[in-house]
């Protein structure tokens, strides 16, 4: 019978270049330079935080164990790990943000609200969905919206509730009178909708504190271009329902 075995060349050799300072004798002084860097020429593999990927057991030191399993592994054909499809998920659309109330409405703490549309045909059962960066809040069990349909994440729910539409209390932050980035997420992370906007150049002026809402257009419409949105004719926006501006 043969016996497989590495030569003890080849593996003095991985070891050293695994971490050659320790088995050369060199000072962990060596790599105190005061940055986060990764095989930079000279004596020392890592520099500065001395962070070393190949430390499989994460004891510190790059030895003859991280060696063995990464051994044990040799020749196994690794699955690689894919981001999120977005295109496996149901399309929702942010198509109105009202982030600046004016004074006559009420304080921004009650009136703003951020708009979701389902322009599809069928229901999309939206339990596990989040909303980040701007605001956080995610959908809870049985929370849904219905094909064609609106609804309204808010700091309050009792100011728009009982309109006819859903109506969501978000948990934290708020939409900011000087612009931001909105994300919708499903359940696995992938991005559903993304909106950066702003209170200047390209994007509507009239929705920072002078009445209107932020609309959107169509839902078809590229919502992360600006002029893909105007303030709405209604003051105060058209929650939960078609957009004054909607153009077929």
């Amino acid at each position: 019978m043969k016996h497989s075995f590495l030569p003890i060349a080849l593996i003095w050799g991985l070891l050293i270049c695994f971490h050659g300072p320790d088995l050369l004798g060199q000072s962990d002084a060596c790599a105190d330079s005061g940055a986060c860097n990764y095989l930079e020429p000279g004596p020392c593999l890592y520099t500065g935080c001395n962070v070393c990927a190949t430390d499989l057991d994460f004891d510190g030191v790059v030895g003859g164990t991280d060696l063995l399993m990464m051994l044990a592994d040799f020749g196994r054909v690794c699955l690689l790990v894919e981001e999120p499809d977005a295109s496996s998920w149901a399309q929702v659309v942010m198509t109105e943000i009202h982030y600046n109330p004016a004074g006559s409405q009420g304080p921004d703490s009650e009136y703003e609200f951020l708009e979701l549309h389902n322009p599809g045909d069928v229901v999309v059962p939206l339990e596990g969905w989040t909303l980040n960066d701007g605001l956080s809040f995610t959908f809870p069990p049985g929370a849904l919206l219905t094909a064609g349909d609106f609804l309204i994440l808010c700091p309050d729910s009792m100011v728009y509730a009982g309109l006819g539409y859903p109506v969501y209390t978000w948990s934290s932050g708020g939409i900011n009178n000087s612009g931001e980035t909105l994300v919708l997420r499903a359940p696995d992370s992938s991005v559903i909708d993304l909106v950066t906007y702003a209170d200047h150049g390209e994007w509507p002026t009239e929705p920072d504190g002078a009445g209107p809402s932020m609309e959107l257009y169509n839902a078809l419409w590229d919502n992360s271009l600006g002029a893909s949105w105007g303030g709405s004719i209604e003051h105060g926006g058209t929650p939960g329902a078609i957009n004054s501006l909607w153009l077929d």
